[in-house]
């Protein structure tokens, strides 16, 4: 019997992030389902812990996905507002390329 949906993955789902890595191409980063929330891709992208991003997903229990990239670009702004945070060239791509338009550092 085949089933759809995802067991055990949390009720916000599992976020992931889609990186370009120059010359090695593009690859979504290892996700730990217990540490993919939407706060803690927004703290790992205020952190600086990633390059060039590209692109975030969610794959929500039921078996859903969607782009949350807009909602992540929102949430990383006001993070890195809140906190007085310089975010680095490739996460700056990322804002304004969600935003359509260029980014202040």
């Amino acid at each position: 019997m085949v089933t759809s949906g995802f067991r055990g993955l949390p009720a916000a789902g599992v976020h992931f992030l889609l990186c370009d890595f120059g010359e090695l191409g593009r690859s979504f980063v290892e996700t730990d389902p217990d540490g993919s929330s939407a706060a803690a891709v927004v703290e790992a992208l205020l952190q600086g812990q990633y390059r060039r991003p590209l692109r975030v997903i969610v794959l929500m229990p039921q078996g859903i996905w969607r782009d949350v990239s807009v909602e992540i670009a929102f949430a990383l702004a006001r993070a890195a507002e809140l906190a007085g945070k310089t975010l680095n060239e490739g996460t700056q791509a990322f804002l304004a390329e969600q935003f359509g338009r260029a980014v202040a550092a």
